[in-house]
């Protein structure tokens, strides 16, 4: 019975071929068909991995405080969707993640497809998109001393940031950030964004999974059409690999078809940062953490109090 619900789960074949190859009783077939019938709101899906961590760090106390830090930034400065910006990276690599499937012959167990190398090079992405859905030139960071011309050939248009006219220690730019230390634990950049008119808000850790607009509406999507635009490389240059030299221009084309503006505008509203909503996330959504959950103390630093710069752990 385990080894046909896990030929399904895995896409290798339906459950009831599976039942049949696996030899699942007659009684079991029909009871679990039987079963999904009268509850067509269930299904048999495949889990995603979810670190302990991020079980145990995915609160309520933890993302109630982040929402109220969002919301009193947004009602204090009176902030528009044009100021409200996420910011992350995510790694490129030479390999795509993940291969498109293929029609082979039946029976045979190993079917191959070309890569560029074993493992290969990474190069690190930086996006940044907004809450109204625009999107700033993304910027890659390549592991070489020296910078070469070739690394820019096919990059989107742009490629640096200005300063908005129209930003004021009155109506200053909202910039959520991950928890990491190079963002935390970097006083120049501090010392920047608060010359600069701009609120740095740290997510709570281990919550980038619900609450990075990147994470959950954008990097699905662009690391999909990478891939395929990995393979469509490869395919018209036979005999050819993937370097360094070509992911400016493999990844820009993926950027383009990724970067729309309904993704950047759902990946604020699912995470209820834009239009703020507190209800995005149910109390069943906090059910894994309920089993480390503590009573701590409360310390409430007064909303009024905090700098320009907002930081929280």
């Amino acid at each position: 019975m385990e080894l046909a619900v896990e030929a399904e789960l895995s896409s290798k074949m339906g459950f009831l071929k599976a039942s049949k190859q696996f030899n699942v009783p007659k009684s079991r077939q029909d009871w679990i068909k039987g079963f999904l019938t009268r509850h067509p709101s269930l299904s048999i899906r495949t889990p995603e991995n979810t670190s302990g961590a991020r079980a145990m760090g995915f609160n309520k106390v933890s993302v109630s405080k982040f929402n109220s830090l969002v919301n009193y930034v947004i009602d204090n400065h009176k902030q528009a969707d044009n100021k409200i910006f996420y910011f992350d990276e995510t790694g490129v690599s030479v390999n795509p993640k993940s291969q498109s499937k293929l029609i082979a012959l039946k029976g045979k167990r190993q079917v191959g497809a070309i890569t560029s190398a074993e493992l290969g090079e990474t190069v690190t992405a930086e996006v940044w998109m907004s809450a109204s859905g625009l999107y700033i030139p993304p910027m890659l960071i390549f592991p070489r001393m020296k910078k070469k011309q070739e690394f820019e050939l096919g990059l989107p248009p742009g490629g640096w940031c200005e300063v908005h006219p129209s930003v004021t220690k009155e109506s200053p730019v909202l910039l959520i950030v991950d928890g990491h230390s190079t963002d935390i634990k970097n006083l120049k950049l501090l010392e920047i964004a608060r010359e600069n008119c701009v609120v740095l808000l740290c997510l709570p850790p281990h919550t980038s999974h619900r609450l990075q607009p990147l994470d959950v509406t954008f990097f699905k999507p662009l690391s999909l059409y990478y891939g395929k635009e990995v393979r469509r490389w490869l395919r018209s240059h036979p005999g050819k690999v993937v370097t360094l030299f070509q992911i400016s221009t493999i990844f820009g084309t993926a950027f383009l078809h990724a970067a729309t503006m309904l993704t950047a505008i759902n990946g604020f509203r699912k995470t209820g940062i834009w239009p703020p909503d507190l209800n995005v996330v149910s109390d069943a959504d906090f059910l894994p953490s309920a089993t480390t959950d503590i009573q701590l103390e409360n310390k409430n630093v007064p909303l009024k109090n905090l700098p320009m710069v907002t930081i929280t752990i």
